[in-house]
């Protein structure tokens, strides 16, 4: 199995890390706050990640790979891009937030 390559932390605006990152030109892009996940191909094998770790269906992470692995259009989007990319996002499962509208939830994002 291909080496796990973790979820990149994305840091607050506003927090001395990013000071200065928006002078010049910048783009900003909303982030909901669900759970990071990850899905990917190795060897032909539909693959799924936490920020941390690999996701298995007897480890799972908030039922991500349960739900991933039922999906033929991720599947078919991991198929149509080059080989070795990753795709990764938010999976939308109550976390600090839980006011997102019903319909948003149990959404890879």
């Amino acid at each position: 199995m291909s080496d796990f390559i973790k979820y990149v932390h994305l840091e607050r605006f506003g927090t001395d890390e990013v000071d200065g990152i928006n002078i010049g030109k910048c783009h900003i892009f909303p982030k909901i706050d669900g759970t990071n996940a990850s899905i990917w191909l190795d060897g032909g094998v539909f693959c799924c990640g936490s920020r941390n770790r690999i996701l298995s269906l007897e480890d799972d992470n908030a039922g991500f790979m349960a739900w991933a692995i039922e999906r033929q259009e991720l599947r078919a989007l991991l198929d149509g891009l080059p080989s070795g990319s990753r795709v990764y996002g938010e999976w939308l499962v109550p976390h600090s937030l839980k006011t997102y509208r019903d319909g948003a939830w149990r959404r890879f994002y």
